[in-house]
């Protein structure tokens, strides 16, 4: 037999009355009453799980309609936050324009950087092009490098992230460019 919502609703029904259904943003509540006991239970599931996030036994109404208002306090602070962090992520990724210069860093025992200039952008997906860098070396095999303006390479056709970043490929993401800092790379001889 699969386990379902439904399956675990109707095992607590075999001890409890249903009393009552209500929703709230992505949780469904259910409240269950045993007669018999004195006692109430109070199932919330959230989004689409199949066992309950809470499942709060007491003794009283008074007690169920308390826990049920604080867990709706904390469902909504957990929406509002989702909610900011996807506007915030919107504003990022609406920024991303043609001439905007991304970075990547990457690498494992060594850290290198590449610049890519978005030369074209269509909804989510861009066209950059690397461009060269120019180089100032602290050491024999590290430094600090900024983007110069010659474009190098191919044009690439790559899509823009959730997170407001671009994938070059599986293993490099680049990100927004600012304020012509200086991006420390460095080599392993």
């Amino acid at each position: 037999m699969k386990n379902t919502r439904e399956t675990f609703i109707d095992a607590v029904k075999t001890k409890y009355d249903f009393v009552s259904k209500e929703s709230f943003l992505n949780a469904e509540i259910y409240f269950f009453k045993n007669h018999f006991l004195g006692s109430d239970v109070t199932l919330i599931f959230e989004d689409r799980k199949v066992k309950p996030s809470s499942y709060f036994s007491h003794s009283n109404f008074q007690k169920a309609s308390d826990y049920v208002n604080k867990y709706k306090a904390e469902l909504q602070k957990k929406f509002d936050r989702e909610m900011d962090r996807q506007k915030f992520y919107k504003n990022k990724i609406d920024s991303l324009k043609v001439g905007d210069i991304v970075f990547s860093m990457w690498g494992c025992e060594q850290t290198n950087v590449n610049f890519y200039k978005i030369l074209s952008r269509k909804g989510m997906t861009v066209e950059i092009q690397e461009l060269t860098q120019i180089i100032t070396h602290d050491s024999s095999m590290s430094g600090k490098c900024r983007p110069a303006e010659t474009l190098i390479g191919e044009v690439m056709k790559r899509r823009i992230t959730k997170l407001a970043n671009i994938n070059i490929n599986s293993f490099i993401i680049a990100s927004l460019y600012q304020d012509n800092k200086e991006i420390y790379w460095s080599n392993y001889a």
